[in-house]
């Protein structure tokens, strides 16, 4: 046993007060993902993702775990009122014996702050290519009938007059018609799924038009669509210009039922 006094007992006086666990990164009720960082979640390149938190995250854990030095230290001032212990907390800084207990205290870190921050950040509105550049119509007269079976949607009443308005309105015959999803998903569900997942989604709202011009219409149909996982974009990410640009549209009007599809 430590000699009282000594800096060995004082690390020991730290260790035998320490929680079982800890949230030491503090995450303000107003902090969220910024657009580029939720475009890196839509994306799945989570790499990324942590390469833009990681000073903060540090940062923030350095002072967690500063708050917890000094919560520790009037613990153990309290429990030795006869002593007085601010010269040994002066020399215990900075030693090897503050740093092991700033070690386990980080180790026992089971904070959940990137749950928090996603938590506070709006669903964001997604955007899959399912005609590109190379499939698509230009310049030529569109049937309702090969638009369906084109985009893979079955042939209802509601997805006949969807798909009539949206070719009337985008004029295929005078640009070119490239088709994009636009449907919104929860983050969590984005960034627990890998690229190469496939996601289904219920009823979504097919774009048919021009990114590149920022041209074209949008309308809702009925049934499934499935899409990869790692082509998903955000609206504002994808290339051209996005749906929210061209038509000022609020992502809430996109929410649908979005789920990852079983092996």
């Amino acid at each position: 046993m430590a000699e009282v006094g000594t800096l060995e007992w004082l690390e020991q006086e730290h260790l035998d007060r320490l929680d079982d666990k800890y949230d030491l990164i503090f995450v303000d009720y107003r902090d969220g993902w910024d657009s580029d960082q939720v475009a890196l979640i839509a994306s799945g390149n989570l790499e990324a993702l942590w390469d833009t938190t990681l000073d903060w995250e540090c940062e923030a854990r350095w002072e967690g775990t500063q708050y917890e030095m000094g919560e520790l230290r009037d613990e153990i001032e309290r429990a030795h009122p006869e002593l007085d212990l601010s010269d040994l907390f002066e020399d215990f800084r900075d030693t090897i014996h503050d740093e092991r207990v700033r070690v386990e205290i980080q180790d026992r870190d089971e904070g959940t702050w990137v749950k928090q921050l996603t938590s506070h950040t709006t669903d964001p509105l997604l955007r899959y290519t399912l005609l590109g550049e190379d499939d698509c119509w230009s310049f030529e007269e569109v049937s309702v009938d090969h638009f369906l079976v084109k985009v893979g949607l079955p042939d209802t009443p509601k997805n006949r007059d969807a798909a009539a308005e949206v070719i009337a309105n985008a004029s295929p015959e005078y640009s070119v018609g490239m088709v994009s999803v636009l449907f919104v998903a929860s983050l969590d569900l984005l960034m627990e799924t890998g690229e190469d997942e496939l996601l289904t989604i219920t009823d979504p709202h097919l774009w048919l038009g021009n990114p590149f011009a920022g041209s074209g219409w949008e309308a809702g149909f009925e049934g499934e669509l499935t899409v990869r996982r790692g082509d998903v974009r955000t609206d504002k990410d994808a290339w051209g210009w996005s749906w929210t640009d061209v038509a000022g549209s609020d992502p809430s009007f996109f929410d649908t039922d979005v789920k990852v599809r079983a092996a």
